[in-house]
C-alpha cells in the first residue's frame, strides 16, 4: 500500500509522483461515465470500462463509488441540483420582482438547458434501466426543487401584498412550463442549440410580460 508524503505542500505517492487531487479523480470518473452513457445503456456499462476510460484504477473508482448505479446517481445530483445555486432576494418594490424573476430563470436555464444537462435528460428518457428511479431523482433535485424555491418566494411576496392575492401556492410550475419546458423540448429535438449558445433571456422576458398581469406586477 502506497503512503503519501509531502514536499513543499504537495502530496506525493509512494513512487514519488504527485498524487492526483480527489476532486480531479471524481471529475475524471464522472466525465468518463457520462461519455459512455451517450453511447450505450447503463446495463452495458462495467466498472472496468469506466475506470479504463477515465484512466484510473478500479480501486480508485471504488474509493468514491460502490457501483455503476452509484456514480450515475451522483452525476444526476451534481448536474441537476439547484439547492444552493440560485438566490431570490426580496424586491424593494413590486416592479423589481420582474427583474428578479428574469434573472432567476436565466440562471436556471444556464444549468438546466446546458448541453450536458440536456444530454443527460435525453439519456434518462431513452434508458429503460431504472428509468423511473433516475428520472424522479433528476426532477426532485432539479426542476422540482427550483419550483419549490420559487413558490416559497412568491408566497412570501403574496403575504407582503407585493403580488396578486389570487396567485396560486404552486404557481411556479406554470412559469416553468411556459419558460423551461418548451426550450428543453426544442433543444432535445435539435431545433435549438443549448444554452448559452441559445440566448433564453428574450423568451424569459416574453413569458414574464405575459404572466405579469396574473401576478399583479407592472411590466
Amino acid at each position: 500500500m502506497n503512503k503519501q508524503s509531502t514536499n513543499s505542500g504537495k502530496a506525493f505517492s509512494g513512487r514519488g509522483r504527485p498524487a492526483v487531487p480527489e476532486a480531479e479523480l471524481v471529475e475524471k470518473i464522472q466525465n468518463a461515465t457520462f461519455q459512455l452513457l451517450l453511447q450505450k445503456d447503463v446495463e452495458a456499462l462495467s466498472v472496468d470500462e469506466i475506470a479504463r476510460t477515465a484512466g484510473v484504477a478500479k480501486k480508485t473508482f471504488y474509493r468514491f463509488y460502490s457501483n455503476r448505479t452509484d456514480v450515475l446517481e451522483k452525476i444526476i445530483l451534481d448536474w441537476s441540483s439547484t439547492f444552493t445555486r440560485y438566490h431570490l432576494p426580496l424586491p424593494k418594490k413590486p416592479h423589481d420582482a420582474i427583474a428578479i424573476l428574469e434573472q432567476f430563470f436565466v440562471d436556471l436555464a444556464a444549468r438546466a438547458l446546458s448541453e450536458r444537462s440536456v444530454a443527460l435528460f435525453k439519456f434518462l428518457q431513452n434508458s429503460p434501466h431504472q428509468k423511473t428511479h433516475f428520472l424522479n431523482l433528476y426532477r426532485e433535485s432539479g426542476i422540482d426543487n427550483a419550483g419549490k424555491m420559487l413558490d416559497a418566494w412568491l408566497q412570501d411576496l403574496r403575504q407582503r401584498g407585493m403580488i396578486a392575492a389570487g396567485w396560486p401556492e404552486n404557481g411556479a410550475k406554470h412559469l416553468q412550463a411556459l419558460i423551461i419546458a418548451p426550450a428543453l423540448r426544442d433543444i432535445a429535438l435539435g431545433i435549438l442549440p443549448a444554452v448559452p449558445e441559445f440566448d433564453i433571456r428574450p423568451r424569459v422576458r416574453e413569458a414574464l410580460t405575459l404572466m405579469a398581469p396574473l401576478l399583479g406586477l407592472p411590466h
